[in-house]
C-alpha cells in the first residue's frame, strides 16, 4: 500500500515536470531556444501604429510598438528568418530586413535588434500669383498656410513653402485692394505628398479705381465736369467731359465707380460711371429732381434726396438703382444725406422745425429721428466723420457761411472757419485728420483743406472756373 502511494506521487511529480518543460516561461523544450526581437525608432513622423515582426516568412508573427521587445520561445535550433514588416515609406531599417539568426544550442536565446530611422514626411508648396487689370495693387499680398506661416508676395510672383507635413493644408491670399477680386476659392485646400512639390495659382483681377485722392466739380472746361487730384492739389485729371453738367460726385468704397448728379435728360438724375468716366448708367430715371447721392459704407446702397413725391425727401436705393425707398415722411424739405461710419444712421438737413437744422435717423427705416443743432441760423450739407464721432456742416449767418463740427450726440459744437466769404460743402479725409471744403474767400470758388480742428487752411485749386463739391476717395 505504501509502495503504491509513493509511485502515484512520483508519477504526478514527473507529469508536472514534463508539462512545465513544454511551454512554461523561462524553460525550453529539448532542442529549442528563443529569439528576442527589439525595435528602436528615432527621427520624425514616427510610425505611430507600430510594426509586425514575422518569423520564418510569417509562420509566427507578433505586433510590436516602435520601441518594443518580444521573445519568441520554443524555437527549434538552427537558422531562422526574422523580418520587421509594416514600416512606413519614410522610415528605414538599419541592416538586413529580413535577416537570418541562428540558435546553435538548445536553451540558447539570440537577439535580433531592429533600429529604425524615420525622416519627416514633408513636401513643398509653390504658390503662383498672377494679377491683371487696371489700378493694380502695387503693395502686393500675403500668402498664408494653415493660418500660421506667411510670406509677402508681389502682384506677379511665386512663393515657396517647404517642410510641410504630408496631408491637407489651407492656403489663403490676403491684402487685396478693394478694387481687386480673386478667381476661385480663398482660402483653399491643397494636398501635400511626401517628397513632392504641390502647386496652386491665385488669379487676381483689378478694376480701374481711384484711391487716396480728392474728386471735385469744376467748370474750368465750360460745363461742370468731374475732376480728381492728389490731396496736395497736384496731378489734376479730368474724369468726365460730357456736354452737360456732372455734379456732386462721390467715388464708391471700392474705388471703382463714381455716383453723381446730371441733367442729361432734362432734369437732375443720379448716374454712375466707371472710375475712368466710362459707361454711364442712369439709376433713377424719373421725371423729378434726384440729387446729392452718397454711397453707404459697404457700397451696397445709395442715399439721395428727391422731390418725386411732392417735396424734397430722403430716399435709399440699391447700388444698381433698384428698390428706392423713402425714409423721411415730412411736409418740410429734407436733404443732403450722409451715412454714419457703420451704415446704421443717416444725418441730413431739414427745415421741419423752422430754420434748416441737422438731424439723424435710422438708415433702415427712417425711424428714431433726433435733432442735433438748435440754432436760429440755417445749417446744411452735413458730413459724418470716418470714426463716427463727429459731423461737420456749414452754417449760414445771414449770408455768411462757415464750417462747424458737432459731436454725433449733439454736444460740443465747434466753429472751424471764420471768414466773410462762403466756406462750406465739407468732406472728411478717410483717416479723419483733415477736412476738404470749398470757399470763395479768394474771389471765386476753390477747393481748400484744413486740419480737423480748423487749423492749417490751405488752398488746393487755382483756376478761374467754379471748383466745388470736394470729396475724398477711399484709401487704398
Amino acid at each position: 500500500m505504501i509502495r503504491s502511494t509513493c509511485l502515484s506521487i512520483f508519477a504526478l511529480f514527473l507529469g508536472a515536470a514534463i508539462s512545465g518543460c513544454g511551454g512554461g516561461d523561462g524553460v525550453q523544450a529539448p532542442n529549442t531556444g528563443a529569439i528576442r526581437v527589439t525595435t528602436s525608432t528615432t527621427g520624425a513622423s514616427l510610425d505611430a501604429d507600430g510594426y509586425t515582426c514575422r518569423m520564418d516568412g510569417g509562420a509566427h508573427s507578433q505586433a510590436m510598438g516602435i520601441n518594443d521587445s518580444h521573445t519568441f520561445r520554443d524555437v527549434t535550433t538552427g537558422e531562422h528568418s526574422v523580418e520587421l514588416a509594416g514600416v512606413e515609406n519614410n522610415c528605414t531599417v538599419s541592416g538586413d530586413n529580413p535577416r537570418t539568426v541562428a540558435i546553435l544550442l538548445a536553451g540558447q536565446t539570440v537577439t535580433a535588434n531592429f533600429n529604425v530611422t524615420c525622416a519627416a514626411m514633408t513636401g513643398s508648396l509653390a504658390v503662383t500669383i498672377v494679377t491683371d487689370g487696371d489700378t493694380l495693387d502695387l503693395d502686393g499680398y500675403t500668402v498664408t498656410v494653415d493660418g500660421t506661416q506667411s510670406q509677402a508676395a508681389d502682384i506677379i510672383d511665386i512663393v515657396t513653402f517647404t517642410d510641410l507635413p504630408q496631408g491637407v493644408h489651407s492656403i489663403e491670399l490676403s491684402g487685396l485692394a478693394k478694387n481687386c477680386t480673386l478667381v476661385g476659392a480663398n482660402p483653399r485646400n491643397v494636398s501635400i505628398t511626401t517628397g513632392q512639390m504641390a502647386e496652386s495659382t491665385f488669379d487676381v483681377s483689378c478694376d480701374a479705381a481711384l484711391f487716396d485722392r480728392i474728386t471735385f466739380n469744376s467748370s474750368r472746361m465750360g460745363s461742370q465736369d468731374i475732376f480728381v487730384m492728389m490731396p496736395d492739389g497736384s496731378d489734376v485729371t479730368q474724369i468726365t467731359s460730357y456736354a452737360l453738367d456732372e455734379e456732386t460726385a462721390q467715388v464708391s468704397p471700392d474705388g471703382t465707380r463714381i455716383v453723381f448728379t446730371s441733367n442729361w435728360d432734362g432734369n437732375d438724375e443720379i448716374y454712375v460711371v466707371n472710375a475712368d468716366g466710362s459707361d454711364p448708367v442712369n439709376l433713377t430715371n424719373s421725371a423729378s429732381m434726384d440729387s446729392r447721392a452718397v454711397w453707404s459704407p459697404d457700397g451696397s446702397k445709395i442715399a439721395f434726396h428727391s422731390d418725386r413725391d411732392g417735396n424734397q425727401e430722403i430716399y435709399v436705393m440699391n447700388s444698381d438703382g433698384s428698390a428706392p425707398t423713402r425714409l423721411t415722411q415730412n411736409d418740410a424739405d429734407d436733404g443732403s444725406p450722409t451715412w454714419s461710419a457703420d451704415g446704421n444712421e443717416i444725418a441730413f438737413a431739414s427745415d421741419r422745425d423752422g430754420p434748416n437744422q441737422i438731424y439723424v435717423m435710422r438708415s433702415s427705416d427712417g425711424g428714431n429721428v433726433r435733432r442735433l443743432t438748435n440754432g436760429p441760423d440755417n445749417d446744411g450739407i452735413p458730413s459724418w466723420s470716418p470714426d463716427g464721432t463727429k459731423i461737420a456742416f456749414f452754417r449760414n449767418f445771414g449770408g455768411n457761411f462757415d464750417v462747424f463740427t458737432i459731436n454725433a450726440d449733439g454736444s460740443n459744437e465747434q466753429r472751424l472757419t471764420d471768414d466773410p466769404a462762403f466756406d462750406g460743402i465739407i468732406n472728411w479725409s478717410p483717416d479723419g485728420t483733415r477736412i476738404a471744403f470749398c470757399s470763395e474767400r479768394d474771389g471765386d470758388f476753390e477747393i481748400y483743406v484744413m486740419n480737423a480742428d480748423g487749423s492749417g487752411q490751405t488752398r488746393l485749386t487755382h483756376n478761374v472756373g467754379h471748383d466745388s463739391w470736394p470729396r475724398w476717395t477711399p484709401a487704398r
